[in-house]
C-alpha cells in the first residue's frame, strides 16, 4: 500500500527529558512535580492514514473517517494501530455545560462532537486494545500484554516550549508508558453497601440482555486549572477508554454499555459544587449535588444511573495522599449512593475510573469480603499495579456484576434517549 512507506519517513519520534519541563507541565501530563517522579516519554509526530487521504502527519484538526490507520516511533518500535470510528458512548445530543458560577470564568454551553472517536488494536495483535480520540490531536490508550502506553497532544504553548525549533510537519505528541510496577496507580477507598456480600449462585450461561450505564461525568474546577479549554477534550478521551474497559469479554462484553448522558465542567470553585483534597468530603457533598442534578424521571435523557467526579486535586483519604478514588459499593440506580470520585492527574486515571465503576455496580475488591479471587492480577485487586494487572475482570467481579444486574440494576435496562428535553423539564 502507497501509505506504508510514507510512514516510515515520516514516524518521528525526538528525545525529550523530563528536566526539560516545568513543574507545571509535569503536573499537567503525569500528575507529578519533580523529574524523578515523571514516566518514561517521548515526543513523537503520529502519521495518519485513511481511506480517502494518503499518510499524513497529524494535527490538532478533528480526524472524522469510517477507519484509519495511525503509525507512531517510540522506545525502539514501531506501534502500527487500525481503528474504526465508535462513538457509542457518547449520548446522542450530548452537551458540556460549562459553569463558571458567575465570575469571569468560562460559562455556557457547547454540543459534543461525536464523529472522531475509534476504537481498534496494534496490527497483528488481536488480544491488544486501542481506544483513539481524534477530536483535536490523537489521544491514544494501548494496551498490549502488561504493558499500557498513552499518547496525547501537547498543549500549544508546551509545543512551542517543548518541540525543537525546525521543520517537522504535524503536531507534537507526547507518549509514555504507564506507571512503574512500583508506583501505585489504584489505591481505593471504598463505602461498602453490607447487603453486597459475594454472591453464592453463579450466573446463568446465557447472559444478560443489553445494559447501559447512563453516566454523568464532571470535571472539577482544579481539573479545569491544570487542563484549561482541553478539559472537555480530555475527559472524552478518557471516557472513550474507559467504556472499552467495562466492555471487555471478561465481564458481559459489549452487551456492558457505558453512556455519557450528561457533562459538566466546572471554571471556579466557587459554586454550588465545590471540591478540595480530602476524599470523603469531596464524596459527600458530590453525592448530594448529583442527586439534586439527576432529573427525577428515568425517561428524561439527562437521567443518570451514576456519576462520576474527575478532579484535579491530589486526593487524601485513608491511604493518604495514594489514594486514587472513591466510591460507594453497589450505588449504582440509587440516587444517592451511584458516584464516585476519581483523581484526574494523568491518563492512568482510566484504569482508576474503570474501578470505582465497578464497585459502583457492586463489586467489592478481589480478596476481601470472602471472594476467593486473589488480591492482584485484575482489575478490582485493592492495589493495582498497571504492570501486574491484566487488561480484565476476574471471576468474582464477573459474578458481583451478575448478582447486582439481577437484584439491584434495573435502572441498566433502559436504552439512552436523545437528550433534546428543555434544562427544566424533570
Amino acid at each position: 500500500m502507497k501509505y506504508l512507506k510514507l510512514f516510515v519517513c515520516l514516524a518521528i519520534v525526538v528525545m525529550v527529558k523530563a528536566t526539560q519541563m516545568s513543574s507545571k507541565q509535569l503536573v499537567r501530563y503525569f500528575g507529578v512535580e519533580s523529574p524523578e517522579k515523571a514516566p518514561e516519554f517521548m515526543l513523537v509526530y503520529p502519521v495518519v492514514a485513511t481511506d480517502n487521504y494518503e499518510a499524513m502527519a497529524a494535527t490538532t484538526d478533528a480526524i472524522a473517517v469510517g477507519k484509519m490507520t495511525i503509525e507512531v516511533s517510540a522506545f525502539g518500535e514501531n506501534f502500527h494501530m487500525t481503528v474504526h470510528q465508535d462513538s457509542s458512548f457518547i449520548a446522542d445530543g450530548l452537551e458540556v455545560v460549562y459553569d463558571g458560577a458567575g465570575s469571569d470564568s468560562l460559562t455556557g454551553r457547547e454540543a459534543v462532537r461525536s464523529d472522531c472517536y475509534y476504537r481498534g488494536t496494534l496490527v497483528g495483535d488481536g488480544e491488544s486494545v486501542v481506544t483513539i480520540s481524534a477530536c483535536s490531536g490523537i489521544f491514544a490508550f494501548i494496551r498490549r500484554g502488561s504493558e499500557t502506553f498513552y499518547i496525547e497532544p501537547l498543549d500549544e504553548q508546551d509545543a512551542v516550549e517543548l518541540s525543537p525549533a525546525n521543520d517537522i510537519v504535524g503536531a507534537p505528541h507526547i507518549m509514555y508508558k504507564g506507571s512503574k510496577q512500583e508506583d501505585l496507580i489504584g489505591s481505593c477507598d471504598v463505602i461498602d453497601d453490607d447487603e453486597m456480600d459475594y454472591p453464592v449462585h453463579v450466573h446463568p450461561a446465557e447472559g444478560p440482555s443489553d445494559r447501559y450505564i447512563e453516566t454523568m461525568v464532571v470535571g472539577d474546577s482544579a481539573l479545569y486549572d491544570i487542563r484549561g479549554a482541553n478539559t472537555a477534550t480530555n475527559i472524552l478521551a478518557l471516557m472513550n477508554a474507559v467504556s472499552h474497559v467495562l466492555a471487555l469479554p471478561s465481564l458481559i462484553g459489549d452487551k456492558l454499555k457505558l453512556v455519557v448522558v450528561d457533562m459538566r465542567v466546572y471554571t471556579n470553585n466557587t459554586g454550588d459544587l465545590v471540591t478540595a483534597e480530602n476524599a470523603y468530603w469531596t464524596l459527600f457533598h458530590f453525592c448530594k449535588w448529583q442527586n439534586r442534578s439527576n432529573p427525577i424521571s428515568e425517561a428524561n435523557p439527562r437521567h443518570h444511573d451514576i456519576a462520576t467526579l474527575l478532579t484535579g486535586f491530589n486526593i487524601h483519604g485513608s491511604h493518604g495522599d495514594g489514594t486514587k478514588g472513591i466510591s460507594l459499593t453497589g450505588g449504582a440506580c440509587q440516587r444517592k449512593k451511584q458516584c464516585s470520585l476519581v483523581e484526574f492527574l494523568e491518563q492512568d486515571a482510566i484504569y482508576s475510573t474503570a474501578h470505582e465503576i465497578g464497585h459502583s455496580l457492586g463489586m467489592h475488591h478481589d480478596g476481601h469480603h470472602g471472594n476467593s479471587c486473589p488480591e492482584s492480577g485484575f482489575l478490582m485487586c485493592p492495589y493495582m499495579q498497571d504492570n501486574e494487572a491484566e487488561l480484565g475482570w476476574s471471576n468474582c467481579s464477573r459474578n458481583y456484576l451478575y448478582n447486582f444486574l439481577n437484584t439491584k440494576g434495573t435502572c441498566l435496562e433502559d436504552e439512552p434517549g436523545i437528550n433534546l428535553l428543555p434544562e427544566t423539564e424533570q
